[in-house]
């Protein structure tokens, strides 16, 4: 089974990162890709807009 991971803040998730989930795992050929909401941006000073709970909510309903 090929399984990779995509992670990012999805501050909110938008139709991009579906975009680019899709050709991420279509060019590797995947089985599964796990989203992963990242609780904190890593070059961001500021904290996140939307809740890490929303954020995984909105995941749920952007990566079916």
């Amino acid at each position: 089974m090929r399984l990779g991971v995509f992670g990012g803040t999805f501050s909110p998730p938008h139709l991009g990162h579906l975009a680019a989930a899709r050709v991420f795992a279509g060019a590797l050929c995947l089985d599964q890709l796990l989203i992963g909401p990242a609780a904190q941006a890593p070059l961001r000073d500021l904290p996140a807009q939307v809740s890490v709970q929303d954020r995984v909510a909105l995941c749920r309903l952007t990566f079916p």
